[in-house]
C-alpha cells in the first residue's frame, strides 16, 4: 500500500504542475486574444447597421468575458526573471513565523543546493530557484513539491497536504473551465469562420440582452 500511495502522490504532482501551466498558458492567450476578438466583432457590427446601432445603446463600454478573470499567473517556472533578483537568501535570517516551518525550511535548502544561481549558471535551473524562493517567502510549500519533482529530489507528502494538493488541483481547474467558458476563448479555438461569427454573434447577443 505504500507504494501505491507514493505513486498516488506523484500524479498528483504532476498534475498539479500541469494544471498551473495550462491556467498560465490559456490566462496569457486570452489576455493576447481579446485584441482581434473585438476587432472581430467590430468588423462584424460595421457589415451590420442597424444592429451596430443597437449594440452601442444596449451595452456596457468593456465586458468581453464576464470582470475580473484575468487574475495575476499561479507561480511557475515561466515566471519572468527579474534581472535585480538578489540571490543571497540567507535562511537562518529569516522570520521564525509559524508558516515557514522545517520542512519549508529543509525542501527550500535542497532546491537551492540544486540550483542556486552563484553556483549554477543554467538558466532553467535559475527559475527554478525564483520560483522556490518565492515560495519559500510566502510560506507555501505546495510549489516546492513540484519543483522536488522536477528536480528529483526526495520528499515527503503528509496526508494533510494531500488533501491541500487535491484542493489545489481543484480549484485551478475550475479557473482554467472559467477560461475556457469564456466568449474570447470559445472565439479563438474555432477553426471555421462561420463558428466564429457564431461565437460573435453570442458575445454581441449577451451585451445587448443583460
Amino acid at each position: 500500500m505504500e507504494n501505491i500511495r507514493k505513486l498516488e502522490i506523484n500524479r498528483l504532482i504532476k498534475e498539479l504542475d500541469y494544471i498551473k501551466s495550462d491556467y498560465n498558458y490559456k490566462s496569457e492567450l486570452i489576455v493576447d486574444a481579446d485584441h482581434e476578438f473585438i476587432k472581430s466583432v467590430d468588423s462584424y457590427l460595421d457589415m451590420n447597421s442597424q444592429l451596430k446601432k443597437l449594440f452601442k445603446e444596449k451595452s456596457t463600454p468593456v465586458d468581453l468575458n464576464t470582470p475580473d478573470i484575468f487574475e495575476p499567473p499561479i507561480e511557475s517556472n515561466t515566471q519572468p526573471i527579474e534581472e535585480n533578483v538578489s540571490y543571497d537568501v540567507e535562511i537562518e535570517n529569516k522570520s521564525d513565523d509559524s508558516i515557514r516551518d522545517s520542512k519549508l525550511k529543509s525542501l527550500y535548502r535542497l532546491i537551492a543546493k540544486s540550483t542556486h544561481p552563484d553556483k549554477l549558471k543554467d538558466e532553467s535551473l535559475k527559475e527554478l530557484y525564483i520560483e522556490a524562493t518565492l515560495a519559500y517567502e510566502s510560506g507555501n510549500v505546495l510549489p516546492l513539491f513540484t519543483i522536488c519533482d522536477r528536480l528529483r529530489i526526495p520528499y515527503e507528502v503528509t496526508e494533510e497536504e494531500t488533501d491541500m494538493i487535491k484542493t489545489e488541483v481543484k480549484n485551478i481547474r475550475g479557473r482554467v473551465g472559467f477560461l475556457e467558458s469564456t466568449f474570447t476563448w470559445q472565439w479563438y479555438i474555432q477553426t471555421d469562420e462561420n463558428l466564429r461569427e457564431t461565437v460573435i454573434l453570442s458575445y454581441i447577443r449577451s451585451q445587448i440582452t443583460k
